[in-house]
């Protein structure tokens, strides 16, 4: 009983409510569809120009990254959040966004599974998880933030 009462509570919240407003869910979805369209594109630049165009492992995941890294900043810049402004503002925020997530992801690599022995599938995971929550945040809150509008 104390349960369902805290969960209605919580689902009835206002904060709760601006949270997961239709606007917000459909920014999160297609946030999430880019996140997979442009890993693929990393993936598939990065398989093509190793096995193929015989490049080493290093050049070709250089090379994947910097288009998938495009591909997602153009897509949520233009698509999901539909800003047009601010370019070189927002490409510069996303830069650092992009080596802060690239340090983390390395360092919790590095701590849960060479230190800590973890599964080193279950951590790429999990960090690539916690990764796609922040980034929607600071997306949002931050990098595609229009001057003015208050980004619920």
């Amino acid at each position: 009983m104390i349960s369902n009462t805290l969960f209605d509570g919580l689902f009835k919240s206002k904060r709760f409510l601006e949270l997961f407003n239709k606007k917000n869910i459909l920014q999160l979805g297609k946030t999430f569809i880019i996140g997979v369209a442009a890993a693929g594109c990393d993936f598939s630049i990065y398989h093509f120009l190793y096995k193929y165009m015989n490049l080493s492992a290093i050049l070709s995941s250089g090379a994947s990254q910097i288009v998938g890294f495009w591909v997602s900043f153009l897509l949520n810049k233009f698509w999901t959040f539909k800003i047009k402004e601010d370019f070189l503002k927002q490409l510069s925020s996303y830069t650092i966004l992009f080596i802060f997530n690239l340090l983390f992801s390395t360092l919790a690599l590095y701590l849960f599974v060479d230190i800590m022995h973890k599964d080193k599938d279950l951590t790429k995971i999990f960090t690539m998880g916690i990764i796609f929550i922040w980034n929607f945040v600071v997306y949002k809150k931050l990098i595609y933030k229009v001057k003015g509008v208050r980004n619920e």
